[in-house]
């Protein structure tokens, strides 16, 4: 790999890519079972520059950055708006663009300023529900009358807030070391439970992994003690996003698995379908998570 090619990975954040593939492809097989059912970090500016970094270690100019990212994201918008049903388009404009506002917020104005990580977890937040939309569900929010889907999607909304929020808040002490406190710390453990009440009857699924997640993190805490490991939890956080993704998917799992189990009477092509779904729904989480784990040792994840 080029000098020059892993600079812009390193700069994008490149290994944490499969982390915003999982986000979007969770909202979007969340209405895959309503219709089976009708079917069937960064730094405060008073830190030093990491010299290391592209920009400084003078491998990205900084106008070919800033150009990369203003064109990265009116692409991003425009294929995402191209992408939804033309009854939707509108909607997912203006949900595409509060996500891009917050991602140019953060950039602007994260360093030094409190509320920086509430944005950053927004950036987070948002991405489920273009993947519901574009999958052709209207998503009715308060104070509207809600469905389960809805719920099940405001739940994973601030699940991933909240983990994104507490990542950030640990991020800032990667370059000086310490932690951001066990209040923080415990932010990153309660993440699932608002999950476990919007899944209802499928709590099992919940529970199977969100034990994988708690089990994931503990995991992370003891490898890397404080003050040195700051970097490689925040690492290892970023890699647990796919958990929070396929808590929400216990529907789509549960309708698949009816349908392959019964069979008979069921058409051939919605016994494809749910085979199809069944294994994104399972085989999701573990293969993001394991791309960033494997693109993550040549392109840092913080």
């Amino acid at each position: 790999m080029s000098p020059k090619l892993r600079g812009w990975l390193i700069l994008t954040r490149g290994s944490n890519l499969p982390t915003v593939w999982s986000n979007v492809l969770a909202g979007w097989l969340l209405p895959k079972a309503c219709a089976s059912i009708h079917r069937v970090p960064n730094t405060p500016a008073s830190r030093p520059t990491r010299s290391a970094r592209p920009i400084p270690a003078g491998l990205i100019a900084v106008g070919d950055a800033l150009r990369a990212g203003w064109g990265a994201l009116a692409l991003g918008f425009i294929l995402t708006v191209l992408a939804a049903p033309a009854k939707l388009r509108v909607t997912v404009a203006v949900v595409a663009t509060m996500l891009a506002l917050c991602v140019v917020v953060y950039d602007r104005w994260h360093k030094g300023v409190s509320w920086a990580p509430a944005v950053m977890g927004l950036c987070r937040a948002l991405l489920p529900p273009l993947g519901f939309l574009i999958a052709g569900e209207r998503l009715y929010l308060l104070p509207l009358p809600m469905g389960d889907a809805d719920w099940i999607m405001l739940a994973h909304m601030f699940g991933l807030w909240l983990l994104t929020f507490a990542i950030t808040l640990v991020a800032r002490h990667e370059a000086t070391g310490g932690g951001a406190g066990r209040w923080v710390e415990g932010l990153l453990f309660v993440a699932p439970l608002p999950m476990f009440w919007a899944v209802g009857l499928f709590w099992p699924w919940m529970l199977l992994w969100s034990g994988v997640y708690v089990w994931w993190l503990v995991r992370s805490n003891r490898r890397h003690p404080l003050p040195a490991g700051v970097g490689a939890r925040v690492a290892d956080r970023l890699a647990s996003m796919p958990l929070i993704d396929v808590m929400t998917s216990g529907y789509v799992a549960f309708i698949s698995l009816a349908l392959l189990v019964k069979r008979k009477g069921v058409h051939p092509e919605a016994l494809f379908d749910a085979g199809c779904l069944l294994l994104l729904v399972v085989g999701s989480a573990p293969f993001a998570m394991r791309l960033v784990l494997r693109w993550r040792k040549q392109i840092p994840s913080t």
